[in-house]
């Protein structure tokens, strides 16, 4: 059964009572329409249907769907729900060209998973916890800085100099919390993870190894160069990856470099595993294996002050930990 309230016209809340309390608080833009705002929600509850039997899925969800825009993403930490998805109906891509929203769903499958990957590692990871409370209080200030900015410039007769105090006192804060995450390396460190997994998700969604990259190759096909089109083979998984390839391929954008990181797991993991019908059909012990896989290197690399290392030893030791895993489990 699903519950629709509206307020405002422009604030959708939904209440999905057969995912054992999962709740979805959407937001959309004013020339978004209902139908459009719907279509991502089914897409959402789509997921939700297909991975509940398999993994902990968000209790509560923050959806903000926007006409356009060039961010597309998961944020963690939210002090109402675990997270917040940022997804427009018109993608503005990396590559300067746009995607509209027939192309999107495999991004979406994507991002969702970021959102499986943060509930796990907040259940089972500790300093996860600690950094998602941190994270949590930064979006509160954050939030207050901003409508406090909002009456700063809105306002004849705000009180300017009392204002500006209490923004610069925002900001100081904000400041402290980001120097404190940033010294645990936790968000760069377990990126790379992050978005593999993220990825197996689309694949084992759709059960397509190339479904990210055949629709990143949309968005990159104006273009020949190698460094554009370095994203988009790094996200296939039915191609041969190797360590040797990646280290020696172009990184002028860090950005995408955090997906050619796990390139060659993405290879291991579509011939070893998810290729495999049951798997596709039952993978519920397979994607607990790998989270447990991928939570035991980052403790390990945490503990150990690795923050840095090479595509191989990445690849090598989280392959080895995940067949490690499924034979013991």
């Amino acid at each position: 059964m699903k519950k629709l309230f509206l307020t405002l016209g422009i604030i959708l809340f939904f209440s999905f009572e057969s995912f054992a309390q999962s709740r979805l608080m959407i937001t959309r833009d004013a020339d978004v329409s209902e139908e459009q705002a719907r279509e991502i929600v089914d897409i959402i509850e789509a997921l939700a249907e297909r991975f509940k039997n398999d993994l902990d899925i968000p209790e509560i969800l923050e959806i903000k769907i926007q006409r356009q825009s060039a961010t597309f993403g998961y944020r963690i930490a939210h002090p109402e729900a675990e997270g917040t998805l940022i997804l427009p109906l018109q993608w503005d891509t990396f590559w300067g060209t746009s995607l509209s929203f027939e192309h999107l769903p495999p991004v979406i499958v994507h991002e969702y998973g970021h959102a499986l990957f943060d509930v796990y590692m907040n259940k089972e990871l500790p300093i996860w916890v600690h950094i998602d409370a941190w994270l949590a209080k930064r979006r509160k200030l954050e939030d207050y800085r901003e409508k406090l900015e909002t009456q700063l410039w809105t306002f004849e007769d705000a009180p300017i100099h009392a204002l500006m105090s209490k923004i610069a006192l925002l900001s100081k804060n904000m400041d402290i919390l980001d120097q404190k995450i940033e010294e645990t390396n936790l968000m760069t460190l377990s990126r790379a993870y992050n978005e593999l997994f993220a990825d197996v998700i689309a694949v084992l969604y759709y059960k397509d190894g190339a479904i990210l990259s055949d629709m990143f190759s949309i968005a990159a096909a104006p273009f020949e160069e190698e460094e554009k089109k370095f994203p988009v083979y790094v996200r296939n998984f039915t191609l041969e990856h190797t360590p040797e390839w990646i280290e020696a391929a172009p990184k002028k954008n860090s950005h995408f470099f955090a997906y050619a990181y796990g390139a060659p797991s993405r290879s291991y993991l579509w011939k070893h595993y998810l290729s495999q019908p049951e798997i596709q059909k039952n993978p519920g012990r397979f994607l607990k294996g790998l989270l447990k896989s991928i939570r035991n290197e980052i403790e390990r690399r945490l503990n150990e002050k690795q923050m840095q290392i090479s595509v191989a030893d990445f690849n090598q030791r989280l392959q080895a930990e995940l067949d490690h895993i499924l034979k013991n489990n």
